[in-house]
């Protein structure tokens, strides 16, 4: 028998985890601890013809990764934005994030998910 050979990449989330590999563990994680959170599309719709992604027409931009509330306290809004490598905050999303936050919302950019571990248990230490 003849035994193939794998043609993926292992996942190596804390060597180097792309902004993907991090969304989903952030999501997961605050849907474990008592979170309605969803991943929000930045990225718009692919064009096939013009080979690139055109903008969503109603979509605002700089609005988070991810976005949601608290089901223990419905008021409270959570918006995470995801950098991963060399990615940088655009004006919009820190426009976006500062406005939240000044509402009295949670608001904060994440590299990785330890990362945002670290700055959501300095925030909330007791859940």
């Amino acid at each position: 028998m003849e035994q193939r050979m794998r043609t993926y990449r292992k996942a190596t989330y804390k060597d180097s985890p792309t902004a993907n590999q991090t969304t989903k563990s952030i999501v997961e994680y605050l849907k474990l601890n008592g979170f309605w959170v969803w991943r929000n599309n930045t990225f718009g719709i692919y064009d096939e013809a013009e080979k690139k992604y055109r903008p969503l027409q109603y979509q605002q931009r700089g609005v988070a990764d991810i976005i949601g509330f608290d089901l223990r306290d419905k008021a409270r809004f959570v918006a995470i934005e995801i950098k991963a490598g060399a990615d940088v905050v655009s004006t919009e999303q820190h426009d976006f994030l500062s406005i939240l936050n000044d509402a009295g919302g949670v608001s904060m950019v994440a590299h990785s998910f330890d990362d945002f571990l670290t700055k959501w248990k300095r925030r909330f230490p007791y859940r």
